[in-house]
C-alpha cells in the first residue's frame, strides 16, 4: 500500500478471502478501523509502522488472535524482528549482534515465530528482500534450513529459488 496512506477504513478489505499480507512502508504511521480485515482467513503477514493504531475489530474473525500476534509478533523474536524491519533500519551489525546473542542462550537453527516463519521467511518475503542480510543469515544458519518444501507454497519456493539465483547463492 503506499506511504501515503494514513488511514484503513472500516470494511475496507473486509472478505478477502485472497488476502494474505499487507505492507505499509515503515515511515507512515496508520490507524487502522473496526473491521478493516474482518474475515481476511488467509491474512498472516501485515507489515505496518511500530506507530500505527488498531480498532478491537480490526482483525475480526481472521486467525484467532491476529491482532496480539502482529501487534507482539516479534517481541520473544529479536532476530525476526530485525528481518522484519530490514528494509528501513537493520544493519548487519545489529543482525550478526542478536544472532550472537541468541545462539549464546541457544545454538539452534533459528525458531519459527507463531506464524511458522523463520528470519529467513521474514526476510524473504520482505518487498525489499535484502541480499547483504540473507548473507549474515547464512554466516550463523546453514543453507538447509531453506530446504524448507515441507513449509514454503510452490510459489515461495519459486521466490527463494529466484531471489537465490539473483544473489548468486548455493
Amino acid at each position: 500500500l503506499s506511504s501515503s496512506l494514513e488511514l484503513i477504513c472500516k470494511n475496507a478489505f473486509s472478505h478477502c478471502p485472497h488476502l494474505v499480507s499487507v505492507f505499509v512502508p515503515h515511515d507512515s504511521s496508520v490507524i487502522v478501523k473496526d473491521r478493516a480485515f474482518e474475515s481476511c482467513d488467509r491474512l498472516c503477514y501485515i507489515q505496518l509502522a511500530r506507530e500505527s493504531s488498531f480498532a478491537k475489530d480490526s482483525f475480526k474473525d481472521c486467525l484467532p488472535g491476529l491482532a496480539d500476534h502482529v501487534i507482539h509478533r516479534f517481541d520473544s523474536h529479536p532476530i525476526h524482528k530485525l528481518c522484519y524491519y530490514a528494509s528501513t533500519t537493520t544493519t548487519e551489525e545489529e543482525l550478526r549482534q542478536a544472532i550472537a546473542n541468541h545462539q549464546s542462550l541457544t545454538p539452534v537453527p533459528p525458531v519459527q515465530d507463531q506464524f511458522g516463519m523463520t528470519p529467513f521467511h521474514v526476510l524473504l518475503s520482505s518487498p525489499t528482500p535484502r541480499q547483504d542480510l540473507l548473507l549474515v543469515l547464512l554466516e550463523y544458519y546453514p543453507p538447509s534450513i531453506l530446504d524448507l518444501k515441507t513449509q514454503l507454497s510452490c510459489e515461495e519456493e519459486r521466490e527463494v529459488e529466484v531471489f537465490l539465483s539473483k544473489s548468486n547463492i548455493d
